[in-house]
């Protein structure tokens, strides 16, 4: 499985996108109409296939949420197809919405019922291509399983996990007794920020007393902290 840091090579791709073979990604030559930015955009879902330089297309879910907070979505159509989620808070600042991570930034320009990716507000994109996500009335789900950078974290017989701002139980079994060990063999100094790749599905299970809650699942260790690697 191979990942991609969001928005870096997907902004790339602006200017050197080329696939050979049909993809079900939209192009603006095919498109006549004017472009209409606003200055207003509301919290919501928005969603589309963008282009990919080697693979079918990016099917792309972009969650800007009423607090703040943000998730985006991207299944790299053609390959594995589990969607990697990213965690991030947003802001606008008169149609110009910026996606926050902690190690980078994705630009969106506002439309009516959508948002338009860019690279820079101020520059016309010298492409062709369309990187506009339309405002879609899908909900996020995280029922099924999907890849993400998360922070997880045990003490005293409770295993949790930490992403988008909110802290979930892990469910108990031996995908997590194994990442209980990984983090039990790294130095108490280096626990405090464990962030793994892992892969997860939200499901319904008990907690240790006896109520049904919401828990993050544990499917696959997909990266484990490098100090983590070298103290097992």
């Amino acid at each position: 499985m191979k990942f991609y840091t969001t928005g870096v090579v997907v902004a790339a791709s602006l200017f050197l996108f080329s696939c050979s073979g049909e993809s079900e990604v939209k192009s603006e030559e095919s498109n006549n109409e004017e472009v209409e930015y606003v200055e207003e955009v509301s919290p919501g879902v928005f969603k589309e296939v963008l282009p990919c330089a080697d693979c079918e297309g990016i099917e792309t879910i972009v969650h800007l949420k009423d607090d703040g907070t943000a998730v985006i979505l991207e299944t790299y159509l053609g390959e594995d197809e589990i969607p990697y989620a990213s965690f991030g808070e947003w802001n606008s600042d008169k149609g110009n919405v910026t996606v926050a991570f902690p190690d980078r930034e994705i630009r969106y320009k506002a439309q009516r019922d959508a948002i338009e990716m860019v690279t820079d507000f101020d520059v016309e994109e010298a492409t062709t291509l369309d990187y506009t996500l339309e405002k879609s009335g899908e909900k996020v789900d995280f029922s099924k399983p999907f890849w993400a950078d998360v922070h997880y974290f045990y003490m005293a017989d409770a295993h949790i996990v930490k992403f988008g701002g909110k802290t979930y139980p892990v469910v108990a079994d031996s995908t997590n007794m194994e990442m209980e060990q990984i983090f039990l063999s790294t130095p108490d100094s280096l626990r405090e920020d464990f962030t793994s790749r892992l892969k997860l599905q939200m499901v319904e299970a008990e907690d240790m007393e006896g109520t049904n809650k919401e828990h993050a699942k544990i499917i696959e260790i997909v990266e484990i902290p490098r100090v983590a690697e070298t103290t097992k």
